[in-house]
């Protein structure tokens, strides 16, 4: 009798711990980034060479900054020799530094911020340009979007399409505003209408 109740337990566990996207909302991924050419930095920076330990005791926070911030803007590997690099602070990380270690179970950072929330490592852009309204196409596997601003793009130009969150987003913030969206690049233009290039042409 024992047996008969876990084995009912597992399988409703098992069933409401499943989660399948609808095939008609999957996306192929496949060719994602076979395209585009990624530029290897041809610098390195060491953290031990601006005071890093990696003993796990001491804060190493400070030595991965300076690290980061010599490489003035340039595109660079920030490395991490073998050993556990205690972070008191969080590592705020331009689009031109590369955290790199020795291997996953090597080269640890173990964030500890005292209890207080924060982010252990935040990556933050910015727009370079105003978003415009989509007419139409804008559904999914379009290969066209249509908007009155379509001359504002040219054949190569890539654009971010976002959407408003719908009423699924019953707790509102301020950073997840937008969440669903898309990174398209446009093929051509033809009057109003912006034809979408494949990633992987």
């Amino acid at each position: 009798m024992q047996q008969s109740v876990l084995l009912a337990l597992v399988l409703i566990t098992t069933h409401l711990s499943a989660q399948v996207i609808p095939p008609g909302r999957q996306v192929n991924w496949s060719d994602a980034l076979l395209s585009y050419d990624f530029e290897v930095p041809l610098t390195e920076v060491n953290v031990m060479d601006f005071g890093a330990t990696g003993n796990g005791t001491t804060n190493d926070h400070p030595a991965v900054i300076n690290a980061i911030a010599s490489l003035d803007g340039n595109l660079g590997y920030v490395y991490f020799p073998p050993g556990n690099y205690l972070i008191n602070g969080t590592i705020s990380l331009p689009d031109s530094a590369i955290l790199k270690g020795f291997s996953p179970d090597a080269s640890v950072l173990k964030f500890n911020f005292g209890g207080t929330p924060a982010d252990c490592i935040t990556m933050i852009g910015t727009a370079t340009s105003a978003f415009i309204h989509l007419d139409a196409g804008y559904s999914k596997d379009s290969i066209w979007i249509r908007t009155d601003s379509a001359f504002l793009f040219n054949a190569g130009d890539y654009a971010e399409i976002t959407e408003t969150n719908g009423s699924w987003n019953d707790k509102p913030a301020e950073w997840a505003e937008n969440a669903v969206g898309q990174i398209v690049r446009i093929d051509h233009r033809n009057g109003d209408t912006l034809f979408l290039k494949s990633l992987c042409a």
